[in-house]
């Protein structure tokens, strides 16, 4: 069944690749593909609270399927930057486990416009850590390759304790789950010249590689772990302070992917 399934989808984002080019010339969405399914064919129209626009999934999907009992809602597909979120081999995807807008300040969640992917940012609200936020807009802030919001990445947590360590951590459903996180920092305060924001981040107790974080203010940094965590059955996450530095730890964004292996899909084609 997974064979199938996946030699389907193969077939379906190859044929989606001309509508992404034609979409691409009409609106700044490029490469956006999105499509309400049992849409009447030739209809459109744009959601109103993020501006997408929807079209109708008729030239993909043969009428005695259309006809019957639908059973996706909709479809849409987002390119990434090819130089982020990279998957960890060919036979493998980036399935999003959680992606937090971290101190929010709103409690409202973001996607596009003010995410030019589309991710979907949830607000958390950090009750035991001190809020930290700044006005700024995407013009303002030197991006990355990641590119995460800036009204995202204009909020942070920082610990109450200046000495105490930013702590957080997630369950696995087993030992063999695979996982990348990726950090995300802004400074949202302008620190004077005698005052520095230094601090090591740690999974487990292990160094990430380029661990140490100095955020540089309005610019955005992003550490990641280069190979996935795996092995263990709870993550803890540690943000803290070096000896020098005269601020506490900040996180403004946190994003979390589980890896998806595809590499047995093609042993059954028939099931």
């Amino acid at each position: 069944m997974m064979g199938i399934f996946l030699h389907f989808l193969s077939v379906f984002l190859a044929v989606l690749t001309i509508l992404v080019l034609i979409q691409a010339q009409q609106d700044d969405q490029s490469g956006f593909v999105s499509l309400d399914c049992g849409l009447p064919e030739h209809s459109n129209y744009s959601a109103l609270k993020t501006g997408i626009n929807y079209t109708s999934d008729a030239k993909f999907i043969d009428t005695g399927v259309r006809n019957g009992t639908p059973f996706i809602s909709a479809i849409e597909l987002r390119p990434l930057n090819n130089q982020a979120y990279i998957p960890y081999s060919a036979k493998s995807v980036l399935s999003s486990f959680f992606r937090f807008d971290i101190g929010s300040i709103t409690n409202l969640e973001y996607r596009y416009k003010d995410d030019a992917y589309d991710r979907i940012w949830f607000p958390y609200q950090w009750n035991e850590m001190k809020q930290l936020s700044t006005s700024i807009n995407n013009d303002d802030l030197v991006q990355n390759e990641y590119e995460p919001p800036a009204i995202v990445l204009s909020t942070a947590v920082t610990p109450v304790n200046v000495s105490a360590p930013l702590q957080l951590e997630w369950v696995a459903d087993n030992l063999d789950e695979q996982f990348f996180a990726y950090f995300h920092f802004n400074e949202v305060e302008k620190l004077a010249e005698n005052e520095t924001r230094a601090f090591n981040v740690t999974v487990n107790g292990n160094s990430l590689y380029g661990g140490l974080v100095v955020p540089a203010y309005r610019v955005v940094n992003t550490l990641y772990s280069i190979t996935p965590l795996t092995g263990a059955k709870r993550y803890a996450i540690s943000l803290s302070k070096t000896e020098n530095s005269t601020h506490p730890p900040i996180l403004n964004a946190i994003e979390v992917y589980k890896v998806k292996d595809f590499s047995q899909s093609e042993t059954k084609q028939d099931d």
